[in-house]
């Protein structure tokens, strides 16, 4: 069901979803996988505090139980984080892309998110040129990351490798609105 649920592109079938798993929570209240996936489900359809809710019971359930770190991964970390960053709660989801990234070192999404969030407030902006290299490196080939890469060269005033860098992203991505919005910039 879990599969099928991962799979619906349409907001009413994942709402059902979320309603199915939230009925399950009801009857097994202490099983802290139910609440990841609502957490996920939640965060498809955009209801962040909502997500932020079931990731939080899911971490308060798991405690020090042997199932910690299967279900408390970096995957389950950085879905927290950004519904947290989503929902204005930054210093939260900075935490959150930390532990993420202690528990993979390896996880390009959350460098580049990181780095993205820090190069919008403009803060940070020489460890957001790190974190952003670090995916790069990762995944050289990725538009969204180019592009983060641009936004910090934006934020930082160097304009002429700000474009050469989103131009580029445009070229993987063409039709993506941020990027857009970035050339416009």
């Amino acid at each position: 069901y879990l599969q099928y649920a991962f799979r619906q592109q349409d907001d009413a079938s994942v709402q059902q979803s979320i309603e199915v798993l939230e009925a399950l929570g009801h009857t097994r209240p202490d099983e802290p996988s139910v609440y990841v996936y609502l957490g996920i489900l939640n965060s498809y359809l955009k209801a962040f505090k909502a997500a932020i809710d079931a990731f939080e019971k899911a971490e308060s359930l798991v405690g020090d139980s042997p199932q910690k770190d299967e279900i408390l991964d970096a995957s389950f970390y950085f879905w927290f984080a950004a519904a947290c960053e989503r929902e204005g709660q930054f210093d939260k989801a900075e935490k959150l892309f930390t532990k993420c990234l202690e528990l993979d070192p390896k996880h390009a999404e959350a460098y580049n998110y990181l780095a993205y969030m820090w190069a919008e407030k403009g803060i940070k902006l020489n460890e957001a040129f790190k974190y952003v290299s670090k995916a790069l490196q990762l995944n050289p080939k990725s538009g969204a990351f180019l592009d983060t890469l641009g936004w910090i060269y934006y934020m930082n005033e160097q304009y002429k490798e700000s474009l050469e860098q989103i131009n580029h992203a445009a070229e993987i991505i063409p039709d993506d609105p941020t990027i857009s919005d970035h050339l416009g910039d």
